[in-house]
């Protein structure tokens, strides 16, 4: 345990699978199938009335998440995946998870080294805990393409997910204080390239039991 009484956060290699052109074909997996979950991009009206606009069409249709480098999709990564709070919470059942999710492609900031960005991004984890009411929260880092080089996505820096259990965490409790949009607000723009970095809504399911752990 750490001195704070909060588990270690384990990193776990995961492969990463960015549909583009067309949305993901799921069937019933069998026992020894290496997809773990797909996120299905859904209704974005929840993200829309956050911002306060008319959110953008998303630039993927979704997303696989497995344990296997063969080709899903149009473009591929091998990455370093933590769940840093809530895993046992939400992702214990197979299924659909019946309250929201939201994904970012995270872009770092040009004038950031890859270890500058993996750093500020990591020490974000405490003022999400602190500022967002999200259920379960998860980041991925050291993205490494594995296919689709030629794509325009294939230099993304991390992938953010935010789980909320409820419609109503969602829209009572992105922000949990009334400073919190502001910090939240003042410490990504440090490292974050908003021009290339996209947040969309989606609809996840889970395959397997297995948890993100080592």
């Amino acid at each position: 345990m750490r001195p704070d009484g909060e588990d270690i956060i384990p990193r776990v290699d995961f492969f990463i699978h960015l549909h583009i052109d067309s949305f993901p074909s799921m069937g019933d997996p069998v026992s020894e199938d290496p997809i773990i979950s797909c996120d299905i991009t859904g209704d974005q009206s929840p993200l829309s009335e956050l911002r306060g606009n008319n959110q953008e069409e998303p630039v993927v249709k979704g997303l696989i998440w497995s344990h296997s480098p063969d080709r899903l999709a149009n473009v591929g990564f091998k990455a370093r995946r933590s769940i840093i709070w809530g895993g046992s919470l939400l992702r214990s059942r197979k299924g659909g998870f019946a309250g929201l999710k939201q994904i970012s492609l995270v872009r770092r900031k040009k004038d950031l080294s890859p270890e500058e960005f993996a750093r500020h991004y990591r020490n974000h984890r405490e003022i999400a805990r602190y500022h967002h009411g999200m259920s379960q929260y998860a980041q991925s880092l050291s993205l490494e393409p594995i296919y689709g080089f030629e794509n325009e996505l294939s230099d993304i820096d991390g992938v953010s997910e935010l789980w909320f259990a409820t419609e109503q965490d969602w829209t009572e409790r992105f922000y949990v204080h009334p400073e919190s949009q502001n910090i939240v607000r003042e410490d990504t723009q440090k490292f974050i390239d908003f021009t290339r970095t996209q947040s969309f809504m989606v609809d996840e399911i889970l395959f397997t039991e297995e948890m993100e752990r080592e």
